[in-house]
Order: structure tokens, then C-alpha cells, then sequence
């Protein structure tokens, strides 16, 4: 008889789900591909490396896939290009970039309240 899965012990639980975790963003990423008739690539290896370690939650039921791309990746690092005809091209935010500062800091900060 098989001993059942104990998710107490964190190196376990990775080796365990670790790689069904790290995958979700990357198959996200290549529904919306799929979806929208273009082919997924990566600006840099970073970006690959990320989105293999993004773990993505919540529901896009009744979105489009552009919709859900949209939605998905306001919660992230990521943004996207569709410029280059048949590719959806998938990059890094700079950690000054504008929109990622909106995204981090809460709005009674930005504002200057306490």
C-alpha cells in the first residue's frame, strides 16, 4: 500500500507539485497563443524562467483570451507585444517600470497619504 501524499514538508510538497506549479503560467501562456493564432516567444531567457515559476490564480471564465491576458498579466511581471505579426512576444518588466510601481504600491502611498 502507498503511503499518502503529506504536504508538511515543504522539499516534499516542491518535488511533489512543484512541477505542476511552476508550469501554469507557461501553459497560460500558450493558450493564449493558440487561441489567438500566434506563435509564444520570450524576449531573453529570463522571461522564459519566470513565467516557468509563476504560478497564476483566479478565473477567466467568460473572457476572451486577449481579455484574460490582459487580466491575467495586470497581476505580474509580465507584459506583452502583439506588434510583430503572428508572434506573441512575452518580456520582463523592468522593476522601475511605471506600471509595475502602480501595481506594488498602494494607492494611499502614491498618493503621499500615510
Amino acid at each position: 500500500m502507498n503511503e499518502p501524499v503529506r504536504f508538511d514538508d515543504g522539499a516534499a510538497y516542491e518535488r511533489f507539485m512543484g512541477k505542476w506549479s511552476q508550469l501554469v503560467a507557461t501553459a497560460f501562456l500558450d493558450w493564449v497563443a493558440r487561441e489567438t493564432g500566434r506563435t509564444l516567444t520570450f524576449v531573453g531567457p529570463a522571461s522564459r524562467a519566470d513565467t516557468e515559476r509563476t504560478t497564476l490564480n483566479g478565473s477567466i471564465s467568460g473572457l476572451t483570451a486577449m481579455q484574460a491576458l490582459d487580466a491575467v498579466l495586470a497581476t505580474t511581471r509580465f507584459r506583452y507585444d502583439v506588434t510583430v505579426p503572428g508572434q506573441l512576444r512575452i518580456e520582463l518588466q523592468a522593476a522601475d517600470d511605471e506600471r509595475v510601481r502602480k501595481i506594488a504600491t498602494p494607492k494611499s502611498a502614491a498618493e503621499g497619504k500615510p
